[in-house]
């Protein structure tokens, strides 16, 4: 069946899905409820495990002056125009983002497609920084004309993340949650 995005955590608290590999922040249930659900966000009371982490950052052109940043300062985004992804991604994912570049007195530029791969064809067009989640690959031209580079002082993560039902659990579904925490050595299974 075809769903919208998000609606996996929907089936997993309704005890229709057992399992779900899904990217996103997680957030307090009462935040996930109150909020938007966007695509890129899940509560943290589900069973869960963690497997790997991206921090959002900015992809940035290669001539552009705030690729010659190993960290761009904050600083340094005053004045400009920054890329961002549409806040059908989750606004509680996007209100920091907003927040830094309001506070750094940058412009969030939304493009008409504010996917990922839809916001680094639009900052690659108009020679601009892009917010980058990080996850999905680039396309060759994005790859070999843009950096990637962290916002100093901004640690926002998103992860990739196994979350499970809060019933009990199968002996196929530990077996897969086992699997997945020793595939990916950090992680561990958090309720």
């Amino acid at each position: 069946r075809l769903r919208s995005l998000g609606y996996e955590v929907f089936e997993l608290r309704s005890h229709d899905l057992d399992l779900a590999l899904i990217l996103g922040l997680g957030l307090s249930t009462e935040s996930y409820d109150s909020s938007d659900g966007g695509e890129l966000t899940y509560p943290r009371s589900l069973l869960q495990a963690v497997l790997r982490q991206e921090r959002v950052e900015l992809r940035i052109p290669v001539d552009h002056e705030l690729a010659r940043y190993d960290e761009v300062p904050v600083s340094a985004l005053k004045g400009r125009q920054v890329v961002i992804p549409s806040d059908g991604h989750g606004v509680a994912l996007l209100r920091p983002i907003r927040e830094l570049l309001s506070d750094a007195q940058a412009e969030a530029i939304l493009p008409p497609e504010a996917t990922s791969a839809g916001s680094e064809r639009y900052g690659l067009k108009h020679h601009l920084p892009v917010v980058t989640f990080g996850w999905f690959r680039q396309s060759r031209e994005s790859r070999s004309s843009t950096v990637r580079r962290p916002i100093a002082g901004f640690d926002l993560r998103t992860d990739f993340v196994l979350l499970a039902h809060e019933g009990e659990q199968t002996p196929a579904m530990r077996e897969f949650i086992t699997y997945a925490v020793r595939r990916h050595g950090n992680a561990a299974p958090r309720q």
